[in-house]
């Protein structure tokens, strides 16, 4: 799938959102402010990884949040992150910090934390494969909107303290660190 391909997706899906969330707030304005849930599980894609997340808020503002991520990529020979074959699975376990809104509706949040991962290599050239574990840390932060007492839906982004892939005769290795921002929408259910 092209660039342009995923942006007009992702485009789409959150006009969808908006347009989901004024049919629902429409049909509900008898309920002015809805009761905050303490717990919140869900799952959330990227277009190139899915994945599922768990959160529980200690205080109203303050919680912690982990997510299991599988990356597929793009299915390609020699795809952007993962290659045609590979794995990439990943676990994110971070606390978050929602600011503040006068409106109920909405959840800014922010969230810093550490994050593991396993790739499972092979090389397209020669009959060898490896994995490269690796722990690090990342932040970001999303915006939520919550469609109904017992879902939320949101855009999020996490970036990554993660590593470029390095190859030398066949062998993958670590290489220099950058900066890897790794978008995701998520739909999650209220408890």
């Amino acid at each position: 799938m092209r660039r342009g391909g995923i942006v007009k997706q992702i485009t789409t899906v959150i006009c969808a959102v908006f347009l989901i969330f004024a049919m629902i707030k429409a049909t509900s304005a008898e309920e002015q402010t809805p009761s905050r849930k303490m717990g919140m599980a869900g799952i959330a894609t990227s277009g190139i990884a899915a994945g599922v997340q768990i959160e529980y808020r200690f205080i109203r503002p303050i919680g912690v949040r982990a997510m299991g991520i599988y990356v597929y990529g793009t299915g390609k020979k020699h795809g952007p992150i993962v290659s045609k074959g590979e794995t990439l699975i990943a676990a994110i376990a971070t606390p978050v910090f929602y600011i503040p809104t006068p409106v109920e509706f909405l959840e800014p949040v922010l969230f810093f934390g550490l994050s593991y991962s396993h790739y499972r290599w092979k090389s397209p050239y020669f009959k060898i494969s490896g994995a490269l574990d690796d722990v690090t840390f990342g932040g970001g932060g999303g915006l939520g909107f919550i469609v109904a007492p017992f879902c939320r839906i949101g855009v999020n982004c996490w970036i990554n303290y993660d590593y470029r892939i390095t190859q030398e005769y066949g062998i993958r290795k670590k290489g220099k660190r950058i900066a890897l921002p790794m978008p995701f929408f998520d739909v999650s259910f209220l408890f």
